[in-house]
């Protein structure tokens, strides 16, 4: 069996994302247990995009979830990035940074029909 190697690109993206939220970015490193972690997440099938999007959505939505990761400081990327809750979390990520449906030049979002798509998405 080929082993996969994830590029060094994809693990340096998911990272300096990440990074760039710290309090403190200019001193944290990317470490050996970082690179797998990260490696290991995009070996899983979760695109670098993903990682970032779940990144992104933890520090910037209002959503009550990513409202109370920040709040209790669960930001870290060794539990973010937790195998058995990823594919949730992207999931949501994902839902929250696709844009918001609108009609022609009206600025109306589509009522109904928009908010039915969004529960079929969220089942």
């Amino acid at each position: 069996m080929a082993k996969v190697v994830v590029p060094q690109e994809q693990i340096e993206q998911v990272f300096n994302k990440w990074r760039s939220y710290r309090s403190r970015p200019e001193v944290v490193r990317l470490t050996a247990d970082r690179v797998k972690l990260i490696s290991d997440r995009i070996k899983l099938g979760y695109s670098a995009d993903d990682l970032c999007a779940l990144i992104e959505f933890v520090q910037l939505a209002d959503d009550p979830w990513a409202s109370f990761m920040r709040a209790n400081d669960y930001t870290g990327l060794d539990y973010l990035l937790r195998k058995e809750k990823l594919g949730d979390r992207v999931e949501k990520a994902i839902n929250w940074k696709q844009p918001v449906i609108k009609a022609a030049n009206d600025g109306l979002s589509l009522g109904v029909l928009g908010a039915l798509k969004q529960a079929l998405r969220d089942v």
